[in-house]
């Protein structure tokens, strides 16, 4: 969850965030943004991540979705570009997306209909183009 996390931080040039504290330093759930639950066998997981009008600035990685314990990102409010990442649709825990008021564009894909647990998911104020997926 670290790699993916530290993908994030670069590919948003992280260095020009409002807040970056921690980021790189420490455990990932020391670092702003990120909250993180004990589970089974105390093993501790990346459950939400919240960078909220924090100046994010280029695109979501493909390996967000491979942080598969997130329960909640909030990522609205900065200037995000390019698809959303396909494989956002692996978070199969996910109850809470809000992407919106960034400059998001292309489809959804149909895979997020696997979403079953998502209850709350803005993505307006965005150029995203076609339908949202039935399961949604």
């Amino acid at each position: 969850q670290r790699y993916c996390l530290a993908t994030l931080y670069y590919a948003t040039n992280g260095t020009g965030w409002q807040t970056n504290a921690n980021w790189g330093n420490g455990h990932e759930c020391e670092w702003y943004g990120v909250g993180c639950e004990a589970g089974e066998n105390n093993e501790v997981s990346v459950t939400y991540l919240d960078l909220n009008s924090n100046r994010l600035d280029g695109t979501m990685p493909l390996e967000v979705g491979y942080v598969t314990s997130l329960e909640q990102i909030h990522l609205w409010g900065n200037n995000l570009v390019g698809n959303i990442p396909s494989t956002l649709s692996r978070l199969v825990k996910l109850h809470t997306l809000y992407l919106d008021n960034n400059h998001l564009d292309g489809e959804m894909a149909d895979t997020f209909d696997k979403l079953e647990n998502m209850k709350h998911l803005d993505l307006s104020g965005n150029r995203l183009r076609g339908h949202i997926p039935h399961g949604l």
